[in-house]
């Protein structure tokens, strides 16, 4: 395989280093901090506060060798200290003040070459140093930097001795320092005072030597699949790129197969750095096609492929050609039977095979197979080989009986199940179409089912499946009352479709005599219903109540027709009888029945005349009271 490797025009520009490049192929067992060289500040704008100034010195500590450990570096050691990192764009001379919030502190710093070097080689590698000032003490404390305020690169503790050196101090300024383009230096500034006043550093005093970064980054390198594809391609940026800025979403692939999708990963940014500027692209599925395709970096331009700086990257576009790709693996078929006499032929023609050989002698892609046995294809190109194999069995023409039962009758809902499972049998096929060996039924229908075997049919049965519709009727009707006069009543519940009578008495007719009252009850039933009711039924007397009013009466007392009252074959109840002149002056009333009107009001005789009546009662019929009003007039005769 040929891996395909484009590099940009652009002069590569490293901003600042990555937790690889400064550590070599270690891997480091804390996520770096701003007190970490690994996680110094990359110089983005001309002027930083810290309002709070940090204690302790990260998660790596002593990455100087200070005087007190008899080291190399002027300062004493890293006390509460933050790095901050640049990279020089032309050459010239850097510098910086630091002013501290109370003007009594007391700072110290040391600025370091990491071009050629890594964090990891601060501490033994005095070269790397290129300026540094510890001085403190008396007019030593408050503001410090490479400022061009002394002709002196390196200053160690004490004040206003003559000339400085590594060990003692003359004042808190230092010279500006020559810098070269391309260079990438780190800055320590370390608290020596131990407050937490913090301080604000100051980087115009460098000029126009291009520390902060303005130029957008791009893919300077990238390493492409080669002929036999992949599923793997790395680029390298021209400057560190934010690690939450950047992912599989940022690159497009097309071509032959797919969609791809893309992920993007990094081995600081897994490691837990923030930054990087090589970058794995994974590639899912591999590309393994041949013909012609295309990666493309996509970016909104604003927040994605960002650098140190928040700068976004440059669009980019590759083309590359996959002309032989990797065989993928190949499938032959599964194990195959055949029937007597046959054959079967196998075709796994390849665009981009070299060879294909059988295990039988066979070359070529093609094979057709007569006789019983295991083969296997073993197929080549100038990318890989890939195998397979297949088993071949003949089977013999066979017949079976298959039998789904005797045509049934069945009760409405009921479900039932027709099984074909039979021996032999690999595929079923109902009238309906469906597959599976049983069959659920729930409707009426002609049902069939072909069992079907390696070398085609090898069974066929069918059945007629019925629901039965019979509908059976019963209803004795409301609770009741009866005749007495009738003597008996007769019930009959008899339905043409009904196999079973059951009575409550335990008779087994279609219909039952009743003579007595009580409550009874019946159950009819046939193969697929059942039905109960009862009915409650009493014996009453009917006879029909019938009153008679007479129209005159004389009341004078010889014995007949002396009084006015109603007569009856009946009991009336809840008896009102009232009486009224003519001018409609109640002149009697009674509540009893046999209570007749004599003709007198207030125990005088009235005077001869017609007179109204108004009757009210209720009379028992069946049971039941039954409420009655009778009006009229009377003649009262003397």
């Amino acid at each position: 395989m040929t891996n395909l490797k484009y590099t940009s025009k652009k002069s590569l520009k490293i901003l600042f280093p990555l937790i690889l490049l400064l550590f070599g192929n270690s891997v480091f067992a804390q996520t770096p901090t701003v007190q970490d060289c690994l996680g110094a500040i990359p110089i983005c704008a001309q002027i930083y506060t810290e309002n709070t100034s940090p204690s302790g010195s990260g998660n790596y500590p002593n990455e100087v060798n200070g005087t007190s450990q008899g080291g190399i570096c002027c300062m004493d050691n890293e006390l509460n200290s933050i790095w901050y990192t640049f990279t020089v764009n032309q050459s010239g001379d850097f510098g910086f003040t630091l002013t501290p919030n109370n003007l009594t502190d007391d700072y110290d710093w040391a600025m370091f070459n990491i071009t050629n070097g890594s964090c990891a080689d601060i501490f033994n590698d005095i070269s790397m140093q290129v300026s540094c000032n510890a001085a403190g003490g008396g007019s030593c404390n408050g503001i410090t930097g490479a400022n061009g305020g002394s002709n002196y690169a390196n200053q160690g503790a004490g004040c206003n001795s003559t000339p400085p050196s590594q060990f003692v101090g003359n004042s808190p300024d230092n010279a500006l320092v020559p810098v070269a383009q391309g260079n990438t230096y780190v800055l320590v500034i370390s608290n020596w005072s131990g407050s937490t006043n913090g301080y604000s550093i100051d980087f115009g005093v460098s000029g126009n030597i291009g520390i902060i970064d303005m130029i957008d980054p791009e893919i300077s390198d990238i390493t492409l699949p080669g002929d036999c594809g992949g599923d793997e391609m790395e680029v390298t940026f021209s400057e560190y790129i934010q690690c939450n800025t950047i992912s599989g979403n940022n690159f497009q692939i097309t071509g032959p197969g797919g969609p791809y999708v893309t992920t993007v990963t990094a081995n600081s940014c897994s490691q837990g750095g923030a930054y990087d500027n090589v970058f794995t692209i994974n590639v899912n599925p591999p590309i393994t096609e041949v013909g012609g395709y295309s990666i493309a970096l996509v970016t909104n331009g604003t927040t994605e492929v960002l650098d140190l700086c928040e700068n976004p990257s440059l669009v980019n576009s590759f083309d590359f050609t996959i002309l032989n790709g990797p065989l993928t693996n190949i499938d032959i078929g599964n194990d195959t039977i055949l029937c007597d006499g046959g054959s079967v032929v196998i075709d796994i023609s390849l665009p981009n095979a070299d060879s294909y050989s059988w295990s039988d002698g066979t070359s070529g892609p093609i094979i057709s197979i007569t006789d019983p046995g295991s083969y296997t294809v073993t197929i080549t190109n100038v990318c890989n080989t890939v195998t397979d194999d297949i088993f071949v069995n003949f089977v013999p023409l066979q017949t079976v009986d298959v039998n789904l039962g005797s045509d049934t009758l069945l009760c409405p809902g009921e479900i039932y199940t027709l099984d074909g499972t039979w021996s032999g049998g690999i595929q079923y096929l109902w009238q309906d179409g469906s597959t599976d060996p049983v069959y659920q039924v729930s409707e009426t229908g002609f049902y069939e089912v072909q069992i079907l075997g390696a070398c085609g049919e090898i069974g066929f049965a069918s059945v007629q499946i019925d629901y039965d519709e019979t509908v059976l009727f019963l209803d004795l009707g409301p609770d009741s009352l009866l005749c007495e006069e009738d003597g008996f009543h007769v019930i009959d519940v008899s339905d043409p479709n009904a196999e079973e009578y059951i009575w409550s008495d335990g008779s087994t007719n279609s219909s039952l005599q009743i003579t007595e009252n009580g409550i009874y009850g019946v159950t009819i039933s046939d193969k697929c219903n059942v039905l109960i009711d009862e009915v409650d039924l009493n014996f009453t007397n009917c006879t029909i109540c019938e009153v008679y009013v007479p129209n005159a009466f004389s009341p004078d007392f010889n014995g007949y027709n002396d009084y006015f009252l109603p007569y009856s074959n009946c009991s009336l109840l809840n008896y009102s009888m009232k009486i009224f002149n003519r001018w409609g002056a109640l002149v009697y009333t009674s509540t009893n029945p046999d209570d007749g009107w004599d003709g007198r009001f207030n125990n005088k005789d009235i005077s001869e005349g017609v007179y109204i009546y108004l009757l009210e009662f209720e009379v028992n019929q069946r049971g039941e009271n039954i409420p009655k009003q009778l009006s009229g007039d009377v003649t009262v005769v003397k």
